[in-house]
C-alpha cells in the first residue's frame, strides 16, 4: 500500500513529499506561509489577489489623517484642550471606524503592514475618542488615574509606531516618516497625561501635525497613482 504523495507541477520535478512532511516557510506581505511555492510564484499569486481588490489605503489614511491633525491642533496649543471634545466625532467615525474598516479590507488584500496600522490606528482612535466622551459626559471621573490609563494607551500607539517604522523602511519614505513621527508624537502626549509638563503635549501635537499632512500626501499619492497608473507623486520607494 503506497503513502499518498504531493508532487510538484514545476517542469523540474521536486521530490515527492509525503502527508507527514512538513512544508517549506516563505515570509509574505500577508505573513508566514507554509508552501510548496517559490517565492516568485507567490508573488504572483499576491499580485493577481490584490488586483481585484480595492486599495483601502487612502480612504483610511484621510481618516487617520485628518483625526490626527485636529487632535494635534489641539494639543499644539492653538484650541483650548477643554474643547478637544469637538473633534470627537471626526476621530471615532473618520479616524476611528472608517480607519478601522479600511483596515480590515487591507487584510483581506493580503496586507499585513497596511492591516495592522490602520485597524490599530483606528481602534486607537475610537478608545481615545470614546475615553473624552464618556468623561464630557459624566460616565467616568476626569480623575489624574484616568489621565494616567489614557497615557499608557498612548504609550501603546508609539511602541506600534516604532514597530511599523522598522516594517516601513522596506515600503517607501512617505509611509516610514508618517509612522516614525507617531513615535515622539503619541509618546510626549502620553507623557502629559501620566503627570508629566504640559509642555510634552505641545510638543507631541507638533508631531502629530507633521504626521498627519505626511498622511494626506500619502492618501492623495496612492488615489491619484493608481487613477493615472503611473507615479505621479512620488513616494521614495525604499526596496
Amino acid at each position: 500500500m503506497h503513502m499518498k504523495t504531493y508532487e510538484s507541477t514545476n517542469a523540474t520535478r521536486a521530490p515527492a513529499r509525503t502527508l507527514g512532511d512538513q512544508l517549506p516557510e516563505l515570509w509574505t506581505t500577508a505573513g508566514l506561509v507554509e508552501t510548496d511555492h517559490s517565492l516568485p510564484e507567490i508573488s504572483g499569486i499576491e499580485a493577481e489577489h490584490q488586483a481585484v481588490v480595492g486599495e483601502p489605503a487612502p480612504m483610511a489614511l484621510f481618516g487617520f489623517a485628518t483625526g490626527t491633525l485636529l487632535v494635534g491642533i489641539t494639543l499644539a496649543g492653538y484650541w483650548p484642550l477643554g474643547e478637544l471634545v469637538g473633534v470627537l466625532p471626526a476621530l471615532l467615525w473618520f479616524a476611528g471606524v472608517g480607519q478601522f474598516i479600511g483596515g480590515i479590507v487591507a487584510l483581506a488584500r493580503g496586507s499585513t503592514f497596511a492591516a495592522t496600522a490602520f485597524c490599530s490606528f483606528g481602534m486607537g482612535n475610537i478608545i481615545v475618542g470614546s475615553t473624552l466622551w464618556m468623561q464630557h459626559a459624566g460616565l467616568i471621573p476626569a480623575t489624574a488615574a484616568t489621565g494616567a490609563m489614557l497615557g499608557v494607551v498612548l504609550f501603546c500607539l508609539g511602541y506600534i509606531a516604532v514597530t511599523l517604522a522598522i516594517a516601513a523602511l522596506r515600503s517607501n519614505v512617505i509611509y516610514l516618516a508618517t509612522v516614525a513621527l507617531l513615535i515622539p508624537g503619541y509618546t510626549l502626549a502620553g507623557i502629559t497625561h501620566v503627570g508629566g509638563s504640559a509642555a510634552n503635549g505641545v510638543v507631541g501635537g507638533w508631531f502629530l501635525i507633521v504626521a498627519a499632512l505626511c498622511a494626506f500626501y500619502a492618501g492623495g499619492a496612492v488615489v491619484v497613482n493608481s487613477q493615472w497608473r503611473r507615479a505621479v507623486l512620488p513616494m521614495g520607494g525604499l526596496h
